[in-house]
């Protein structure tokens, strides 16, 4: 029998992230929020990007940067029965947990705008929180079960006894983040007409690019 344990850290740095260079300022707004028949159940503040943008002649103006990092660590155990008497089996388990700084929604690409999913343009410390990626807990456990040979005077009894074996593999693993929720907004005023009663982001640059709030920071 083998038992062995391992430790896991892995660091990200310099990954590619995105900063809007024409953003306009944040403020704060508070947001009612309402229950299916109407009554309020509680209030939201956060930042939200005002108009105009500093330069009115251009809308986002993006940058790919080297800014965001990510994080992992992981304990992995793993015990193993050698093949002996006609059984084996292997167990590992993996705990861990991953970080970074907001890459699942599109900033480690280097062509593809998530300035908009900061909650504050270019502040991308502010995102870090457990990853899309993280998954905590995972079990792995597989055997091999091949009987000793049946020796018999019947034929029949030994040709269905012998010459096989069973074997499984089972996979138990924790959930993972679902992502970014997504909310409606039925009136805004920090918003434009037209991305008012969808789903938007609270902060993204003034509704100017609707998409999923962030559950991160």
């Amino acid at each position: 029998m083998l038992l062995t344990a391992s430790g896991i850290w892995s660091r990200g740095v310099n990954l590619y992230g995105v900063t809007d260079l024409n953003a306009s300022a944040t403020t704060n707004y508070t947001y009612t929020i309402e229950d299916a028949s109407g009554a309020q159940t509680g209030t939201f503040t956060t930042p939200v990007y005002t108009t105009p943008r500093p330069n009115t002649k251009y809308g986002a103006v993006l940058e790919t940067t080297n800014g965001t990092n990510s994080y992992y660590d992981a304990l992995a155990v793993t015990f193993e029965k050698r093949f002996s008497h006609g059984f084996q089996s292997l167990a590992s388990y993996t705990w861990s947990h991953e970080i970074d700084e907001g890459q699942g929604g599109g900033s480690s690409a280097i062509f593809y705008s998530s300035a908009s999913s900061y909650t504050y343009d270019g502040n991308y410390g502010f995102e870090r929180g457990s990853g899309l990626l993280d998954q905590r807990h995972r079990l792995v456990y597989s055997l091999i079960w091949a009987p000793t040979p049946v020796r018999s005077s019947n034929s029949a009894l030994a040709y269905l006894a012998n010459g096989w074996q069973f074997s499984a593999i089972t996979t138990l693993a924790s959930g993972r983040p679902t992502g970014s929720p997504t909310i409606r907004v039925v009136s805004d005023p920090t918003l434009p007409a037209e991305a008012s009663s969808r789903p938007v982001q609270l902060t993204g640059l003034a509704g100017q690019q609707p998409c999923s709030v962030s559950s991160r920071g």
